[in-house]
């Protein structure tokens, strides 16, 4: 399987990510808020300062309008205007009145108009002047007297004068008791020039310019912008790092009179920029600190444990070491992982070698065993037999009962055969409703048929299932070491032969193996020469059974199975003659006729249940994969019936894992080169370990049908579909489940992550 990233790689993407995600918000935060926030509060000082000009212009006008009333309502000012007495006068009326009080103008005019005292003063040239503004019958001075009569407060403000805006006050004259009636009008005034404001300017520590509202574009520039009181401001920026803001004035007469402006450093604007450079860097640097925290945490708690555990886990994956489980020293999930790994280390240990239905040895374990029982038989010039066990009716109760039934008796005789046995001897089950015994030591013949006798006395007695009592017998073939044979494989061949000619004479008995009259009467080598003519005489045919995929029930390929037409036994299955076909003198004959025969179906478009041939699948013998000559066998006949590598797949036993691999790894690496498929057929059942599967070079594993028929009630078969589907995703290889049957098994299947299944659930062999 192709690695991915790492864990930890992914890790450091994902924080990275947090990072720059954590930095751009902080920087969006501060630029769009903060930052306006600064500005917003910099344009609030600035108007607040321009407000400050004109109240601080305002207390002026106010103090001028005090001293117009302490004035106004002296009683020396009113005996003067209704007596003229030239003392007054000579006393107040003077150029150090004008001078002292900072007055650019003091006038008294009587109750009618006529102005009795007069002047405009300059107080730089410390020299009166003529001013027509405020001259007799003047316009200005007109509009003004009339306004202070009119008002019981008098008048108080700023008024254009020809010198320049001028802040003045005026009162009608009256008793100290403010009693009347008017005598007439005081006016005071002072210029808002230069100096005045140079005076406001160094008391607010700032530089006031003022310019007519006429000469200004401020109030078209202001756009409506309207500040407390009577004046409006605006606020402009006068370059990078200066605010200008101006403040409208308006005259007595309620019109704009004059613009005061002031220049404003941006200090604040630039503090803000300085905040958020300094807020962005601590954000940046305590987001790394703490993702380097988190990183580092995460190292230790998860990261480094996670990486010793995973290469354990691979250590143990690659080596097959099974029997090494991982360290359970942690009390966290780690130690649950570790934990649950180790129980599937063992159930994995158990179900390589023993049947998932019955718990008894399987085939694996069995060879093992009667190899040690052989060695040992050998050496003490002892002997052993190999007792195969068929059961006679068990497909009719599988019909009948179902298969959990069928599975529940196979366990209960599994058990009652157990117990028959001595310690030394071994009790498997083969698949289906097989079950083979080797027993050691055994002295004479008698021996043998008297254990035959007792398993034939059980089973003539009912076996209780679930509450059910059911009926079966059982046709027993024996085989003895080393009278009939010496290798395991070879008795088990002739304990089978055996059992068949005990079911030929009608079952429910016992029959051992007569080689020499077996080899006498012709049989074996009658059916070899036999074979042989099949290969010449189109005696050979072939029947497909479709692969299905488990969720769309869309056929995806199918598997060629060869039938024997025999002249006189009628048509063989494989499992009947695959023992010759294999042999060395007609394996590589035997393959290359399946091979084109199933690469001439595919291209000629032959259809099985309605669904075209387009992929198909074809068994090789095992010795052939040995062969690099197999290999030529499959460039020349693809060539030949025109289909494509890709449409092919060659399926191997798992014997081929054990018996010169090396031989067997360069010729499927070479098949695989030219884009044929490999299989493992019947996985589960032979002697292949995790280190052979990882160095075969395969791309599919076929769940073996024995275990997919405990499916679903057996849990020990389900454990085993699990398993080997596990597996098969971590070695990147695909599945196929044979031998499904029932929806039942489908269902269980899809759930358990298989996609690919076959048997007689989708029809008969055609």
């Amino acid at each position: 399987m192709k690695a991915g990233l790492s864990i930890r790689t992914k890790m450091l993407g994902v924080t990275a990510l947090l990072l720059g995600a954590l930095v751009a918000v902080a920087a969006l935060v501060l630029v769009e808020v903060i930052g306006p926030s600064f500005q917003t509060l910099e344009r609030q000082m600035a108007r607040t300062t321009v407000e400050t000009i004109r109240n601080t212009v305002k207390r002026d006008v106010e103090a001028l309008n005090v001293l117009v009333k302490d004035w106004a309502y002296w009683d020396d000012t009113y005996e003067y205007v209704v007596g003229r007495q030239d003392g007054f006068a000579s006393a107040n009326l003077i150029e150090e009145t004008l001078a002292g009080a900072g007055l650019n103008l003091l006038l008294i005019e009587d109750i009618e108009g006529q102005v009795i005292w007069g002047k405009t003063y300059d107080l730089e040239a410390e020299e009166f002047l003529d001013l027509a503004d405020f001259a007799q019958g003047a316009d200005l001075l007109v509009s003004l007297t009339e306004l202070t009569l009119s008002s019981e407060n008098g008048l108080r403000g700023l008024v254009a004068t020809s010198a320049g805006p001028m802040m003045i006050a005026a009162h009608s004259i009256l008793t100290s008791a403010e009693t009347g009636p008017p005598r007439g009008v005081l006016m005071m005034g002072r210029l808002l020039n230069d100096a005045v404001l140079a005076d406001v300017g160094e008391t607010l520590d700032l530089g006031i310019q003022a310019q007519p509202a006429t000469a200004s574009d401020m109030l078209r520039e202001i756009g409506g912008e309207t500040g407390s009181g009577d004046g409006k401001i605006l606020i402009q920026e006068a370059g990078a790092d200066s605010l200008r803001a101006s403040i409208a004035l308006k005259d007595v007469f309620d019109q704009p009179l004059v613009v005061l402006s002031t220049s404003i450093e941006r200090t604040v604007t630039a503090i803000g920029r300085t905040a958020q450079a300094t807020g962005l860097g601590i954000t940046g640097v305590a987001g790394l600190i703490l993702i380097l925290v988190f990183l580092f945490s995460q190292q230790i708690l998860v990261l480094g444990p996670l990486r010793r555990l995973t290469s354990r886990v691979e250590q143990i994956g690659l080596q097959a070491e099974l029997d090494t489980p991982l360290p359970e020293t942690r009390q966290d999930e780690f130690g649950i992982l570790a934990q649950s790994f180790n129980r599937m280390l063992e159930r994995v240990a158990r179900l390589t070698n023993f049947d998932a239905v019955t718990g008894l040895p399987n085939r694996r374990l069995f060879h093992d065993r009667a190899n040690q029982v052989l060695g040992i038989a050998r050496r003490a010039g002892g002997k052993a037999a190999v007792l195969f066990i068929d059961l006679d009716d068990f497909k009719a109760i599988n019909d009948t009962r179902g298969h959990s039934v069928g599975d529940a008796l196979l366990r209960v005789i599994g058990e009652e055969l157990s117990d028959l046995m001595r310690e030394t001897d071994t009790v498997a089950r083969f698949g289906g409703d097989e079950f083979v015994i080797v027993i050691h030591p055994v002295d004479v013949r008698s021996r043998i048929n008297e254990l035959s006798e007792r398993i034939q006395l059980r089973f003539q007695q009912p076996f209780r299932v679930s509450g059910t009592t059911l009926f079966t017998n059982a046709s027993i073939g024996v085989a003895v070491f080393p009278d009939d044979a010496e290798a395991v494989e070879t008795l088990i061949s002739l304990a089978d032969a055996a059992m068949y000619q005990a079911k030929g004479d009608g079952g429910r008995q016992i029959a051992f193996i007569d080689t020499d009259a077996y080899v006498a009467d012709g049989h074996l080598r009658s059916l070899e020469l036999s074979f042989r003519e099949a290969l010449s005489a189109d005696q050979l045919h072939l029947v497909f059974q479709s692969q299905v995929n488990l969720r769309s029930q869309e056929v995806v390929g199918h598997e060629a199975l060869v039938r024997w037409r025999h002249p006189e036994q009628g048509v063989l299955a494989a499992g009947r003659f695959i023992h010759l076909a294999e042999s060395a003198a007609n394996f590589a004959r035997f393959d290359a006729w399946v091979l084109r025969a199933a690469c001439s179906a595919l291209a000629s478009g032959q259809t099985h249940g309605g669904a075209k041939l387009k992929h198909i699948s074809v068994n090789i013998c095992a010795r052939h994969v040995q062969s690099p000559a197999l290999v030529e066998l499959v460039k020349d006949t693809l060539q030949e019936t025109g289909v494509k590598p890709a449409q092919l797949t060659l399926e191997i036993t798992e014997t081929v894992m054990v018996t010169r691999p090396e031989a067997a790894i360069e010729v499927l690496s070479a098949l695989r080169g030219i884009g044929v498929r490999v299989a493992i057929d019947d996985f589960g059942t032979g002697y292949a370990s995790l280190a052979a599967l990882h160095r075969f070079p395969i791309d599919e594993l076929k769940i073996d049908r024995s275990f997919v028929a405990g499916l679903p009630d057996d849990r020990a078969a389900l454990a085993i579909a699990q398993a080997t589907l596990t597996l098969a995703r971590t070695f990147g290889l695909d599945v196929v489940a044979e031998g499904v049957e029932t929806a039942q098994q489908r269902d269980t299947l899809i759930e358990a992550g298989c996609t690919i299944g076959q048997g007689f659930l989708w029809g008969q062999l055609s």
